[in-house]
């Protein structure tokens, strides 16, 4: 189903209702036990599965609840699965807030559905995002359903934080999806991207506690990697030096806008900047045994020339 889904998105209408969509999946997927049926469901029916589903969104919920009118409900999208004693559970795809705005509500008409008979809970993953590739859906919830309908780089990425302990639920759980989605499919990737994680937990989350990785803090650490990587960095002494820094991973952040207001471009290569001023302190600067990393964004010459010189140097020699 994932190909065949994968396709559809980009033909859909933005304006598709949800009985278009529907017939538009039904179609489009190879599973000959799939079917689409039109039912009205009671809301204590529907049943949410939080590894596809999204969490509440309070904003949405309040919102509807302001303005609350029973005719504008739509459609609900719901996947029928059967437990080991034959009964029927509906899992809510789409329309969550819709079913909390009614519970709250205390309301208990039965809801218009379009229920999915016959399909796999990869296959229901799959469904989400087709149903909400439309909608502000965010990144991380996205990135729930891809990892449920087996996406690979999903899974990768799922694999490296829990390889790393780094937690992913919480307000302060993991969030930076999308810049770890960017990095994972440039050169070196995946590996570019393991390192710069486990670089940001080591430094400002020994204990786990999360609320540090930041997007702009990981892709600097990433473009670290991609130019001087483990050969030019040793990382002990980077770690420490870091450490010794002060402000923790907001103070990096404040001198990497430092960076970008005085040399512009981008907020990234600004902290990787910061980071790599910090790293060359001690640091021969010589020019012909400098152990001295030159700053990102200095022209390919430069850096080229940097690194020459570093190949030819005790690389972590301080002063």
């Amino acid at each position: 189903m994932t190909r065949h889904v994968s396709n559809m998105k980009s033909q859909l209408s933005k304006a598709a209702t949800a009985e278009e969509v529907a017939r538009e999946v039904a179609e489009a997927t190879s599973n000959p036990d799939h079917r689409v049926v039109l039912e009205w469901v009671s809301p204590k029916e529907m049943l949410v599965d939080p590894e596809i589903q999204r969490d509440e969104q309070v904003r949405e919920v309040n919102r509807i609840i302001a303005k609350f009118n029973p005719n504008a409900l739509g459609t609900v999208i719901l996947s029928a699965r059967y437990d080991s004693q034959g009964r029927r559970r509906l899992y809510l795809i789409d329309g969550l807030q819709r079913k909390t705005v009614v519970d709250k509500l205390g309301r208990k008409d039965d809801m218009r559905a379009l229920v999915h008979y016959g399909l796999t809970v990869e296959e229901e993953a799959e469904l989400f995002l087709t149903y909400n590739f439309r909608q502000a859906v965010n990144a991380w919830d996205q990135f729930k359903a891809r990892r449920r309908a087996h996406e690979q780089q999903a899974l990768d990425i799922w694999n490296m934080l829990n390889t790393l302990g780094i937690p992913t639920h919480g307000s302060k759980g993991f969030q930076a999806i999308g810049t770890a989605d960017k990095i994972y499919t440039q050169k070196d990737g995946p590996t570019r991207l393991f390192w710069a994680l486990k670089m940001v937990r080591d430094i400002y989350d020994p204990l786990g506690e999360a609320g540090c990785y930041d997007g702009r803090v990981i892709e600097a650490f990433s473009m670290l990697y991609a130019h001087y990587g483990p050969r030019f960095i040793d990382e002990a002494n980077l770690k420490g030096k870091l450490l010794s820094m002060g402000g923790g991973w907001k103070g990096l952040i404040g001198a990497g806008q430092t960076n970008k207001q005085v040399n512009g471009g981008h907020i990234a290569t600004g902290i990787a900047n910061a980071i790599i001023n910090v790293y060359n302190k001690s640091k021969r600067s010589d020019s012909k045994r400098s152990t001295r990393l030159p700053n990102i964004g200095t022209g390919r010459r430069s850096v080229r020339r940097g690194t020459e010189a570093l190949a030819t140097a005790d690389v972590d020699t301080d002063e």
